[in-house]
């Protein structure tokens, strides 16, 4: 099997140009990329990035994308950067691969945030995310990286979140802490089975939904 053509970051911009005249998601489905990054860009449509191969970091910090972002079975060898990134509809990252951690503090996603079987190396940053829907994080696994000697820890943290509907964490795993201070949830927070190796943190946390811990496993929690 021939090796796959690496899209050039020319070609890349084409196709988001592509997308918004005929007014499709940009489909870049499968494809083999280089760092992709888009910081502050104004995408006027979705983006496809299902089973892509991202060789670098991929960052949409402070991006604006008037559709879905589908990252559903994508792999990134860096980091994901979504901090203050617009998302109209949903976020798809079910079975994900980031070989780095995923940051998208101050992120604003107007649909769900869809994760099942997301694999990180490293943590998960959902700090003053805002939802619109649901959160679904179930047998997703946040586990600790190690670079250049140190740790970075598999933490999740959704400190001071504003989730609209509910968050489902059904068998995740989490190698740090689960840390949810003040956190607002509208809908249920159901932790069925999850693994915490350190901390659940939910002091503060304004739940009005019910709190589901059967078969949880964890460290301490502290409320």
């Amino acid at each position: 099997m021939p090796e796959k053509k690496v899209f050039s970051i020319l070609e890349v911009e084409r196709e988001l140009a592509r997308a918004a005249l005929e007014n499709r998601p940009a489909d870049f489905q499968g494809q083999l990329l280089p760092a992709m990054l888009l910081q502050g860009k104004s995408i006027e449509t979705g983006i496809n990035l299902k089973d892509a191969v991202v060789l670098g970091a991929l960052s949409l910090e402070q991006a604006k994308i008037n559709g879905n972002l589908d990252l559903t079975g994508i792999v990134v060898q860096d980091s994901l950067y979504l901090g203050s990134a617009e998302i109209e509809r949903d976020l798809i990252l079910e079975r994900a691969n980031v070989k780095g951690s995923a940051v998208m503090i101050d992120a604003k996603i107007r649909g769900s945030l869809l994760a099942k079987e997301l694999t990180t190396s490293g943590f998960l940053s959902l700090s003053r995310v805002s939802v619109g829907f649901d959160i679904d994080l179930s047998r997703a696994k946040i586990n600790d990286a190690y670079q250049a000697g140190r740790v970075i820890k598999g933490d999740i943290s959704m400190r001071e979140a504003s989730i609209y509907g509910d968050i489902e964490a059904v068998s995740c795993f989490v190698e740090g802490s689960f840390d949810m201070l003040d956190i607002v949830v509208k809908g249920n927070v159901n932790l069925k089975d999850i693994r915490v190796k350190e901390t659940i943190i939910l002091k503060n946390a304004a739940l009005k939904g019910d709190l589901v811990l059967e078969g949880a496993e964890y460290g301490e929690i502290v409320k």
